[in-house]
Formats: C-alpha cells, sequence, structure tokens
C-alpha cells in the first residue's frame, strides 16, 4: 500500500503487465468509479476516487484489472472526460472515469 492519498496498485514484488518492466517509470492517474463500481475502490480512497501511482503506458484495461474490475462492468470509459477504449494508454496527470451500464425507463417510447 502507498503512502496517504496516493496508492501504488502493484506490491513490492509486481506482477507487471507484459508491456511493463521493473525498471518502468511511474506517473500519477485519477479514478473516479461511479454507482455500483465504486465497491472496487480501494479503502484508501475517499470513496469516489483514488490517485494512483502506475507505470507509464499502462492502459485503461491494466488499471481497471488491477482494481479486479470484471471486464464486462466498463461499460462507459473516459479519459479527461473523452470517449477511451479499454486498450488506450494512459499519460501523466490523466483522469480515468469509469461508469457502469445505465438502465432505466419503461422501455416504452413516447
Amino acid at each position: 500500500m502507498g503512502v496517504g492519498k496516493y496508492r501504488k496498485i502493484y506490491s513490492h514484488t509486481p506482477t507487471l503487465p507484459h508491456s511493463h518492466t521493473l525498471s518502468s517509470f511511474y506517473m500519477e492517474v485519477t479514478v473516479r468509479l461511479f454507482a455500483n463500481l465504486r465497491k472496487y475502490l480501494p479503502p484508501d480512497s475517499d470513496g469516489k476516487k483514488v490517485v494512483l501511482k502506475v507505470p507509464e503506458g499502462i492502459t485503461v484495461r491494466e488499471v481497471a484489472s488491477s482494481l479486479k474490475i470484471p471486464e464486462q462492468f466498463l461499460q462507459i470509459v473516459l479519459v479527461n472526460g473523452n470517449n477511451a477504449s479499454l486498450d488506450q494508454r494512459l499519460s501523466e496527470g490523466d483522469e480515468l472515469s469509469i461508469f457502469p451500464f445505465m438502465a432505466g425507463g419503461t422501455g416504452q417510447h413516447v
């Protein structure tokens, strides 16, 4: 675990995604989870978001996987407010927002 409000998502002997090595540089990204996805935030989060230290070039999919979010729950993904694919690489200071599938209404057209 990290110190303070920051959390390194990898332990002392990390299992890094194949595209990363132990000599990778780390960067900070903010992850915001919504609705029922908030249960995947780490205990040291504020309940809505967390700032993570991650290897440079990590993908959205890899961050979600590190938080143990099942891929089928990754329905709406934004990076810095723009639609993003699961394979999009993140950069220093990015804000990743993940929303679950949303449903509602009566199913009837007005």
